[in-house]
């Protein structure tokens, strides 16, 4: 799976050898990229950044609103 590391990922496929990605673009397997999502690795482009992150903007709660 494509992605960008903002930082290096070192991960063990198999819990014996190591490999390391260096920060950049790299095309990971799946439980790699996984795992440097999970530890906040990924360097997300800014429209799909943006995109996720819910738009609150004129939308209040409270009593009486619904």
């Amino acid at each position: 799976m494509k992605a960008k590391l903002n930082r290096r990922l070192s991960w063990s496929p198999d819990g014996i050898q190591v490999e390391t990605f260096d920060q950049g673009d790299h095309d990971l397997p799946d439980r790699a990229f996984e795992v440097a999502s999970r530890m906040g690795l990924l360097q997300l482009p800014e429209n799909k950044a943006r995109a996720a992150a819910p738009d609150s903007k004129g939308k209040t709660r409270g009593r009486g609103n619904s």
